[in-house]
């Protein structure tokens, strides 16, 4: 191996967590994986990884390699791209996405973009949860705003907003709110995150901004779950649009308070700095721009269209 090959081989390694797993995504022999390793470490003239029988870890050195190595491969890979900027596609996108986003749209979208860019090969990762992604080595996170991490370079996706919605037999059941502050009456089902659940619901009145605080039976760290929940009618979510555009079209939700609504909440593609510059993830970012951006009027008619129901 050359080189530039061994050090694609070492963040491979580090990547995954095992040289096994290494050797059989090559299709390679384990042995053949810790020869190359160790001819590696001979050139650098240090330890990189240190194995037990339970685990692997990156020394000090190998710690400072892997980050050189990595920035070493993305100005080879922006080279190359700068060079042939009308070839293929080609490489890893390591994502990590909200669970209802990530299970809603990105696997049609990822599966419409492969079929434009086949050897493009993705990673997702769904949590709700704000990950790392510099110490997780994420090329891109799908967000909502807004950004508070300076650190963080985003683009932004489009523009939706947050809609109070559940089943319509739950709404004939308990009565739909004619205000934000009748909330506090109604089953309201939160996401939790570590020591700040999302109990602070905002809305618009008048120019001005507020927000109700709401309880109810059911909170969960997933979404997707919670949206669940709301379409079996065990009570009332505050979703973005983009999440229950498809269930507010089909009718398993409903939408009340949309005179009160936040005008906008925006979803952001985030990357560390540096990332974008890499053809394939600003490819499929203008990708996510224009599919999602497209959808948006029709996400704003359904939502209109509901409100007048109720």
């Amino acid at each position: 191996m050359d080189r530039l090959a061994l050090m694609k081989l070492f963040v491979d390694i580090c990547e995954r967590g095992s040289m096994a797993a290494v050797a059989r995504q090559r299709g390679q022999s384990p042995s053949l994986v810790t020869q190359a390793l160790q001819k590696l470490e001979q050139q650098v003239g240090a330890k990189l990884i240190v194995r037990t029988t339970r685990a692997m870890h990156l020394t000090a050195e190998g710690e400072q390699f892997r980050d050189d190595s990595e920035r070493i491969l993305a100005e080879y890979d922006k080279a190359l791209e700068r060079i042939s900027g009308t070839g293929s596609l080609s490489g890893t996108i390591r994502l990590t996405a909200t669970n209802d986003f990530g299970r809603t749209h990105l696997p049609r979208l990822i599966d419409q973009f492969l079929i434009q860019h086949p050897e493009v090969k993705f990673e997702l990762v769904l949590s709700d949860g704000v990950l790392d992604l510099v110490d997780e080595r994420f090329d891109l996170a799908i967000r909502h705003g807004p950004m508070a991490d300076p650190s963080l370079t985003s683009r932004r996706l489009v523009s939706t907003h947050r809609v109070v919605c559940a089943a319509p037999a739950y709404w004939q059941d308990a009565g739909r709110p004619q205000h934000p502050s009748e909330l506090s009456s109604h089953q309201c089902m939160v996401l939790a995150r570590p020591g700040a659940p999302q109990n602070h619901w905002e809305f618009q009145e008048a120019g001005q901004v507020f927000s109700v605080t709401v309880a109810g039976n059911r909170m969960a760290s997933d979404g997707g779950a919670l949206r669940e929940w709301a379409i079996a009618g065990a009570g009332v979510i505050f979703k973005s649009m983009v999440d229950v555009a498809e269930d507010i079209e089909v009718g398993r939700l409903e939408v009340v308070l949309n005179d009160y609504r936040i005008p906008e909440v925006n979803l952001y593609a985030v990357f560390p700095e540096g990332r974008y510059a890499s053809r394939r993830i600003s490819t499929f970012i203008e990708f996510l721009h224009d599919k999602l951006g497209s959808e948006r009027e029709a996400s704003h008619c359904q939502s209109r269209a509901s409100s007048s129901r109720a």
